[in-house]
């Protein structure tokens, strides 16, 4: 997966400049992500409120949904404002081109969703260097809504946990409890996690490291 990036930033490409009014029959596949895969492959980390969804067709014919997100906080990447929009492929919907012709390509099956109003931690690709699309880590992983108090992923957060070691006395109670458990995670808790892992530099100096 350490090619991930490079892998769907061509993928995106390759669908976003195919003919008009082609289906892109893709149901998109990929290794399931821990939280360990999310910290390395994220260029940002970012949490905020959806404030606006919308799609569109662009000057060389790439389908995309944009999304803007009023921050709450940039726990990874450079600061990016008070608003961050940012742009994936695929529309929300197929869309009536008036000449008869009919763009079905669609957001992929398995990629991040979004909905006005929803409050996200996302962990963000580096945006593709020709298209300037991007989307979350291992596509609907990476993408966390808060309900309740928690943040949850498309994947039930199934495999948040999976297969990491992390070096003794670095967690809280709360947060040992947290990554034993399963399923929605409380919102404080995990931002505080990825806070600390991202500021001291778990990742690059090994003490959380992917053991899958």
């Amino acid at each position: 997966m350490r090619n991930c990036s490079r892998f769907w930033a061509v993928l995106v490409m390759a669908l976003g400049l195919g003919m008009m009014g082609t289906s892109v029959a893709y149901s998109s596949s990929v290794t399931a992500q821990n939280i360990a895969d999310l910290l390395e492959l994220s260029e940002h980390v970012i949490t905020g409120d959806v404030i606006s969804v919308t799609d569109g067709i662009d000057a060389n014919n790439v389908p995309y949904t944009e999304v803007t997100v009023n921050v709450k906080e940039v726990i990874r990447g450079d600061n990016i404002g008070a608003t961050y929009t940012f742009r994936q492929f695929g529309l929300l919907e197929p869309r009536d081109m008036g000449n008869g012709i009919t763009n079905v390509n669609v957001i992929p099956d398995g990629w991040s969703t979004y909905a006005s109003g929803e409050k996200v931690m996302l962990f963000m690709y580096q945006a593709a260097s020709i298209t300037g699309l991007r989307t979350t880590v291992g596509l609907n992983q990476g993408k966390f809504h808060q309900v309740d108090g928690g943040y949850i992923n498309a994947a039930g957060n199934g495999t948040l946990f999976r297969g990491v070691d992390i070096q003794a006395g670095l967690l809280t109670p709360a947060e040992e409890k947290m990554i034993q458990g399963a399923g929605k995670v409380k919102a404080d808790v995990f931002e505080g996690f990825v806070r600390k892992a991202v500021g001291d530099k778990w990742i690059e100096t090994r003490r959380l490291t992917n053991e899958k």
